[in-house]
């Protein structure tokens, strides 16, 4: 006998069915709402952009709070900024790291538009000439537009030479000016292997062993670096002879003809200490971070990094051949002791929380490396090149992609001729 409901209580199991699915959905959407709202707790916000959003609830909850409250600082960050990048010392890793706080911050670079790779103006001098011929404009300026390049210029991080009185011409008021240096021994052991100096031998290098191409160079090093000047390097004559002796230095401003004066190079340290917010050591890249982020009134995200350039092996040297290189680059040695006593300075008036803050930014760094690359490093060219994770943030993409990426994002959206459609 088949059963028969009556019309009422189908409607009351209609009812039932009704009532129970909204209160099911009612708890489910009221526990996302309170994950998504702990979950939030732990994100980095960037400009609007959702930067460290790899961060999670297993991450120090305490540091994560300090971070929060840096956020209402006070303080306003530093947008200004003059790098001069100085040749094999940890460089472009600090340019990629100007790069993309002025990318996330939609600041004006000043780039030398003919170099579409990289931007550089190596030893170009910037003359007014040069500033109309070579600059792309600003943002939102057209190009030619020359009476609004002047003084409208946020950032400049790329290899050139420090010239203080044409620099102010064109950067904003207010700016700062920093560099990166390192000890002379690992800067020219590192030089020699990128820039090939072993070359100035010309026809006798392939009766030389690799490993005395140093020792050799540096027991005639005044015939070779002559040698250097007649050999030509990217198109340019002799521009390996800049990068042989003194470079650091040279970058700053010091010219070659007072390489063997003291009283000229002294001179010129001091006034590079007054006129220079902050000089970065390659050997305490993390220490000095930390004092250009409390400097700057940055974040901890603006200072994180993936390695740039990062050699898979170094030469090592006897200490008769340190002696040599130290003393070929006497101006340079003089240059990094002088900065090397007044990081430490500052390290001691950062206060008592500079080992803590270290340490934190340190992890934070390392999760970083873990959450926003594909765990894989490539080989090129001895060096070693990193990718982001498939699918990872913009934050992610930015900090892990290699040098070139992040540098076109930058250039192509101030490039007024033609925009490459290489970041979403």
């Amino acid at each position: 006998m088949a059963m028969v409901i009556s019309l009422p209580k189908i409607r009351w199991l209609r009812l039932l069915f009704i009532f129970t699915g909204a209160l099911t959905f009612y708890m489910v959407y009221t526990a996302v709402v309170w994950w998504k709202g702990r979950i939030g707790s732990y994100m980095l916000t960037w400009n609007g952009v959702k930067g460290a959003d790899f961060l999670t609830p297993s991450t120090n909850h305490r540091h994560i709070q300090q971070q929060l409250a840096e956020n209402v600082k006070t303080c306003s960050p530093q947008n200004q900024i003059v790098f001069i990048k100085t040749h094999k010392t940890a460089s472009t890793t600090l340019q990629t790291i100007i790069n993309r706080f002025g990318f996330f911050y939609n600041l004006s670079f000043v780039f030398n538009k003919n170099y579409i790779n990289n931007g550089h103006f190596y030893f170009i001098p910037l003359t007014p000439r040069n500033q109309k011929r070579l600059f792309l404009p600003p943002l939102n300026v057209r190009l030619g537009d020359y009476s609004n390049y002047i003084n409208n210029f946020d950032i400049m991080a790329v290899h050139v030479r420090y010239i203080r009185v044409e620099m102010e011409k064109f950067m904003k008021k207010h700016t700062k000016y920093i560099s990166i240096i390192r000890d002379p021994v690992a800067q020219w052991e590192s030089a020699f292997d990128f820039f090939k100096f072993q070359d100035a031998f010309g026809s006798a290098l392939s009766r030389i062993p690799e490993d005395k191409w140093i020792e050799t160079f540096l027991d005639n090093s005044s015939f070779h670096l002559e040698s250097l000047k007649h050999l030509w390097y990217e198109n340019v004559l002799g521009l390996r002879w800049y990068y042989a002796q003194n470079s650091q230095i040279y970058d700053l401003g010091l010219d070659s003809t007072s390489f063997h004066d003291d009283v000229v190079i002294n001179g010129t340290v001091k006034r590079l200490e007054q006129e220079f917010d902050l000089v970065l050591l390659a050997e305490y890249f993390d220490e000095s971070l930390l004092i250009l982020k409390k400097q700057f009134c940055w974040k901890y995200e603006d200072i994180v990094y993936f390695p740039k350039n990062k050699r898979l092996s170094r030469r090592k040297l006897s200490d008769p051949i340190q002696m040599k290189i130290r003393n070929l680059n006497r101006a340079d040695w003089l240059l990094y002791s002088h900065f090397n006593r007044t990081l430490w300075d500052k390290v001691k008036s950062y206060g008592p929380k500079f080992d803590e803050d270290l340490n934190y930014f340190r992890h934070l760094n390392q999760r970083i490396f873990q959450e926003c690359g594909n765990g894989n490093a490539t080989r090129f060219y001895k060096r070693v090149e990193y990718t982001p994770r498939r699918n990872s943030s913009l934050f992610c993409q930015t900090i892990a992609e290699d040098k070139q990426s992040l540098f076109r994002r930058v250039f192509n959206r101030q490039n007024p001729m033609k925009i490459y459609h290489v970041y979403k």
